[in-house]
């Protein structure tokens, strides 16, 4: 341990490539000197496990820690688990920031707002509340649908109204309620619903049923691109919020099933692109 903040990752072998991109994102922004960076093994083969080390980042394969029915214990599934008990797997750090191996960084807003933000609230989340980003009926269905039958109707609408934290991107202080209260949630969730993809409702209810203190960083820190499509900037080269202001996005998410998909994008300035919005894409943009 060289530093007092510890970036996670973590995938199976099948996602691996993308987890590739997000630490090489991550590595360009200098971050791997200002934070260790570990990774979570879900089903890694050996090779890739060995590249990893090679390049100095610690691989732990977490455990199942959660009472979890034995037909839903798939390897790669265990990551739900982990992510609610990091401390476990990499001991001894003041901040433990999570970083979805579907993401990349751009620039590295939000690992100082996060990291802050850990360190005076004791936890920093990033909502799904940036410009454009809206709830189809199909996201709806899931989340409401979700947050009731696990809480009741009550907690489950006044958890569910708000735009969600994205369980995606978040950051925690070592020793902050969150971690118990998040387990707790998220344990009652799969004895209630048998289902282990319930870790991001777990989160919400925990902090807002129960009130927990935390900062909430500004949505381009972990920008759903599905929810709303970038613009692109010709002058900078860089993703930004589709405002008037045109901010550059911190962190971009490819979340859904098709990560490398085409978006057509507005231009600042005028004018359109048609282009995946992953880090090699970015690359070959600029």
């Amino acid at each position: 341990m060289t530093h007092s903040v510890v970036l996670l990752t973590g995938c199976d072998a099948n996602f691996y490539d993308f987890m590739a991109e997000t630490l090489a994102s991550l590595e360009a922004l200098g971050l791997g000197q200002q934070a260790d960076i570990g990774i979570l093994d879900l089903g890694l083969s050996a090779d890739q496990i060995a590249a990893l080390r090679a390049k100095g980042y610690a691989v732990v394969a977490p455990e199942w820690t959660l009472n979890v029915p034995q037909e839903l214990r798939k390897s790669y599934l265990v990551g739900f688990d982990a992510r609610t008990c990091l401390q476990k797997y990499f001991p001894g750090y003041e901040v433990y920031l999570w970083f979805d191996a579907d993401a990349w960084a751009q620039t590295d807003e939000f690992f100082h707002t996060l990291v802050k933000g850990a360190r005076e609230q004791g936890a920093a989340f990033i909502r799904e509340d940036g410009a454009g980003m809206t709830r189809n009926l199909m996201y709806n269905r899931w989340w409401y649908g979700h947050m009731v039958t696990s809480v009741g109707l009550l907690g489950g609408l006044r958890v569910a109204f708000p735009p969600a934290i994205n369980a995606g991107i978040f950051a925690l202080h070592h020793d902050a309620p969150h971690w118990g209260v998040w387990r707790t949630e998220y344990q009652n969730m799969i004895d209630r619903r048998r289902k282990l993809n319930l870790d991001q409702h777990a989160l919400n209810a925990a902090v807002v049923l129960r009130g927990l203190p935390h900062q909430h960083a500004p949505a381009r820190c972990n920008w759903i691109c599905t929810l709303s499509a970038p613009r692109w900037n010709p002058q900078t080269k860089q993703f930004c919020e589709p405002t008037s202001d045109a901010n550059p996005l911190s962190v971009l998410h490819l979340a859904g099933p098709d990560k490398r998909r085409n978006y057509t994008l507005a231009q600042v300035g005028g004018g359109e692109i048609v282009t995946p919005v992953t880090y090699e894409a970015y690359l070959k943009l600029r």
